[in-house]
């Protein structure tokens, strides 16, 4: 059975007990997708028995701190403990153009024996895609907000059950509609 497991679920401001809002999608046939990564998320998908290695997408709806912070820490830490396995993050070409440039700011290009990682640019349009595998179909739609951000639409392929997710921002109606 698939899952939607909440990693955080405070808002802008965290606090001891509340991490940024982020989630991990869990399929039956395919590797776990992360969804925002405003904290070092790591920890707590070890704690829930998932490695590392089996995560290959990573989702950014948005280049604000509690959305991206976390990424050169989760980066780093699965490069110290070995990962070899390539990664492939999406977002928007604003978003994912300054995550390039915060990893460049850490110099990740010279780390040695680093992971591949692709960056995929998800168009700025109604309905976009964003990846599929097995378990998921997820799509985009820009949102309201003061920069560029993406809320998703996440389909169980198999149960056809739609997860609107709608980032930090106002509800969008469009995401839990069909294609």
């Amino acid at each position: 059975m698939a899952r939607v497991i909440i990693l955080g679920s405070a808002a802008a401001v965290s606090d001891a007990d509340h991490d940024n809002t982020h989630f991990i999608l869990v399929g039956e046939r395919s590797g776990p997708i992360l969804v925002d990564c405003g904290s070092n998320p790591l920890g707590k998908i070890h704690k829930l028995g998932i490695e590392d290695a089996t995560m290959q997408d990573m989702i950014l709806t948005h280049f604000h701190p509690d959305h991206v912070s976390g990424v050169p820490n989760m980066l780093m830490h699965m490069w110290l403990l070995g990962r070899q396995e390539p990664l492939r993050i999406y977002g928007l070409n604003h978003c994912i153009n300054r995550t390039e440039d915060m990893m460049l700011g850490f110099s990740w290009d010279s780390w040695p024996n680093f992971f591949p990682v692709t960056f995929y640019r998800v168009l700025e349009r109604d309905n976009a895609p964003v990846l599929e595998n097995e378990d998921f179909r997820i799509r985009a739609w820009p949102t309201k907000h003061f920069i560029p951000t993406i809320g998703l639409r996440i389909e169980n392929k198999l149960t056809g059950k739609v997860l609107a997710y709608s980032c930090d921002t106002e509800p969008i109606p469009a995401a839990g509609a069909g294609p």
